[in-house]
């Protein structure tokens, strides 16, 4: 799902393979590595990466939103901007989720609740994002902080200095009730506080993981006073409300700086909360305590410089490879993200994370990386994960808006939890993570497979594997023997025979899928379709006509799915047969053997 994640680390392995080695250097003193991050790398088509400013894990991620379609809010120019809302996932594929709270500067009247504008140029930096807007002239300028984002907005002298705020904004809007992927608007509320201030709220469902209702809590100020002000609700904007209730309704203000021949320069600082719009306050007032936009930048490049110092290229390393180093680095370290503190759901000591997008992705990833790069870190993101499980029931494959979903193959945390154990990571409940790691292999989720735990979970542990006809059975099947070699590894360790043995024979069972007489292209052997009733099926059904019933040969190098079948109902997921029977990391003899051996594998 995550494609951005994936090409980030091919492309630092290749880096490794042309010469450029990967060395630790824990103790090197902070230097310029930034200037090689480029953000839009990875920014268009597919990549969707984020192309705004982001403090490492950050919660907050300000950035350009050209519509409401894309998954990063970026698209390239013409598109025009709507705004720049506070809250994006980054290198996502699926539905959008968040792009909350909106902000947009512009010039004229108090009206309307709709102020597009068209770029003349970007210029995207490490924790920097500028612009300039064809129509006004106006140039805006944009760092953050974890919690709080801080723009600088020039006005032509000339001009009438505005700034709308829309509490109802948000990305993946769908006119259709409950679309799937889609987001849905639940409610908003705003409030003029002062001649400087602003709260209120998003609440927002779906999305990506079709996840329940979240709620964006801000506080916003600026460094000059309001000299008007107009509200909005829906379709009525008043010039006598200071603020609008929810009513399931969106809402929005709208703000007036002064006549001409005062400041041009206007700065805003907005925080986000995840619990209430107090806590928004008091995020800005912790993170940004002042109005220098300079030294805010300067305070948010040095903690990018602390985890760049921890690695470095031989010196023969080329400008296109430090670019692409550092940038991978760079994406590798936005997500997931700490909100620690600002769990609306259960509150307790132990860090907290989100936009977990997803573990099917990153196990094989970044989260290895990050091990490397900052124990401490990946000690907070496991403690978090078996958090979720023992207060959601689950720990999650994905996550995102404080729900879990959706699951792509297997429950891979499993796998998260044994990296940390053989590298030794400590400050983590290793008896309690191994219980929730048998909770995914024992207890079927009812019904909430797409949300969390192993679909086919029956069928799995009765057959030895996941049979045609239920989704993903192929990569399941190969996913869960792995997870099953994540829960004997850990249980060995812990000194739980008995729950070694059985699941190291679980680990085998991506073999039960193993035709062995299946010849392809020279090659004999694969991961292929079974029944429940133990035989091979050597055709499938085309679609899902219920009228005609066509079939096809399914072969090791074909998506069996047409183009109106999504592949969340294939027998692979975003793959085929030829990666799958080859993708089994935890018992590489076992596969060569299935090959016929090395000269044949």
């Amino acid at each position: 799902m995550d494609n951005t994640m994936k090409t980030l680390i091919r492309s630092i392995l290749a880096i490794m393979l042309y010469g450029c080695s990967f060395t630790a250097l824990w103790s090197q003193q902070a230097g310029t590595w930034g200037q090689y991050v480029d953000p839009k790398i990875g920014s268009e088509g597919q990549g969707r990466v984020f192309i705004g400013p982001s403090a490492p894990f950050g919660m907050v991620k300000p950035g350009p939103d050209c519509g409401c379609k894309a998954n990063s809010g970026w698209l390239p120019m013409p598109e025009a901007v709507a705004g720049f809302s506070q809250v994006h996932v980054s290198g996502t594929g699926g539905g959008p989720k968040y792009g909350n709270i909106l902000i947009q500067p512009f010039s004229g009247e108090l009206s309307g609740t709709s102020h597009e504008a068209h770029r003349e140029y970007e210029k995207m930096e490490l924790g920097y994002y500028e612009t300039t807007f064809q129509e006004n002239g106006i140039k805006v300028q944009v760092t953050t902080s974890e919690r709080a984002s801080f723009y600088r907005f020039h006005y032509s002298a000339s001009s009438n200095r505005a700034l709308m705020i829309d509490a109802g904004f948000f990305l993946g809007e769908n006119k259709i009730p409950d679309a799937r992927e889609a987001q849905q608007f639940v409610g908003s509320e705003i409030e003029i506080v002062s001649d400087t201030e602003i709260r209120g709220y998003s609440r927002i469902r779906g999305g990506w993981n079709n996840g329940k209702a979240y709620t964006v809590y801000f506080y916003a100020v600026a460094d000059r006073p309001f000299v008007n002000v107009r509200t909005w609700k829906g379709d009525t904007i008043s010039e006598k409300l200071k603020s609008q209730f929810d009513e399931g309704k969106k809402t929005g203000a709208l703000v007036a700086f002064g006549p001409e021949g005062q400041a041009t320069t206007i700065q805003f600082k907005v925080g986000i909360s995840f619990l209430s719009s107090l806590k928004a306050q008091a995020n800005v007032q912790q993170d940004i305590p002042h109005w220098n936009f300079s030294d805010q930048l300067s305070a948010l490049r040095a903690k990018w410089e602390t985890f760049f110092g921890r690695m470095a290229l031989q010196g023969n390393a080329s400008l296109a490879q430090k670019r692409m180093f550092y940038t991978g680095i760079y994406h590798t370290l936005l997500m997931p993200v700490d909100r620690s503190g600002e769990n609306p759901l259960w509150t307790d000591s132990v860090p907290y994370y989100d936009d977990f997008y997803a573990i099917w992705d990153t196990y094989r990833t970044s989260s290895p990386l990050i091990t490397l790069l900052d124990p401490k870190r990946q000690t907070d993101i496991v403690n978090s994960l078996i958090n979720i499980y023992k207060r959601d029931g689950y720990m999650p494959d994905a996550r995102s808006g404080n729900s879990n979903g959706r699951t792509q193959g297997g429950s891979n945390a499993e796998a998260v939890i044994a990296d940390a154990y053989v590298k030794g990571l400590k400050g983590i409940d290793y008896s309690l993570a191994l219980q929730a790691m048998l909770k995914d292999a024992t207890v079927p989720p009812g019904g909430n497979e797409e949300q969390e735990g192993r679909g086919g979970l029956v069928e799995y542990n009765k057959l030895g594997y996941v049979p045609y006809g239920i989704d993903r059975a192929g990569n399941r099947t190969v996913e869960y023997a792995y997870n099953d070699y994540n829960i004997a590894t850990v249980a060995k360790g812990l000194g739980r025979e008995d729950v070694y043995r059985e699941y190291i024979g679980k680990a085998g069972n991506w073999k039960n899928l193993w035709r062995d007489n299946y010849l392809h292209d020279g090659t004999r052997g694969f991961i292929m379709p079974r029944s429940a009733e133990g035989v091979w099926l050597d055709s499938l059904p085309f679609g899902k006509s219920k009228v005609q019933h066509p079939t096809f040969v399914y072969k090791p190098d074909m998506r069996e799915s047409p183009w109106y079948v999504a592949w969340w109902s294939a027998f692979f997921y975003e793959g085929i047969s030829w990666e799958y029977s080859l993708s089994i990391p935890h018992d590489i003899p076992g596969l060569i053997e299935k090959c016929g051996g090395k000269e044949a594998f």
